[in-house]
């Protein structure tokens, strides 16, 4: 899953809002023992700016929509080795 603690429910948070908030993903990151990576998601349009990320090897889609979810996130993007990566929406 490739994952974000930023802008939750797609509002522009203060910066202090969302480091606190990444800060508390990556500690659940770190805790799950899952091998990760730092990252930055920019968008191609607009002027939205880069978001700190966190890239999560072995996690189910299940877990992702959950973990995408606690954090207030709209979707997660998920993959698979060999295929395409798919926007999945956290929203039941």
């Amino acid at each position: 899953v490739y994952v974000t603690a930023w802008n939750s429910g797609g509002a522009q948070a203060t910066e202090e809002e969302n480091a606190r908030s990444q800060r508390s993903l990556e500690g659940e990151v770190r805790a799950s023992r899952l091998p990760h990576y730092s990252g930055e998601g920019k968008g191609d349009v607009g002027d939205w700016p880069a978001e700190p990320s966190v890239l999560v090897l072995g996690i189910s889609a299940n877990q992702a929509v959950d973990l995408g979810r606690r954090y207030g996130q709209p979707s997660v993007v998920v993959g698979e080795r060999g295929h395409a990566a798919r926007l999945l929406m956290t929203k039941p």
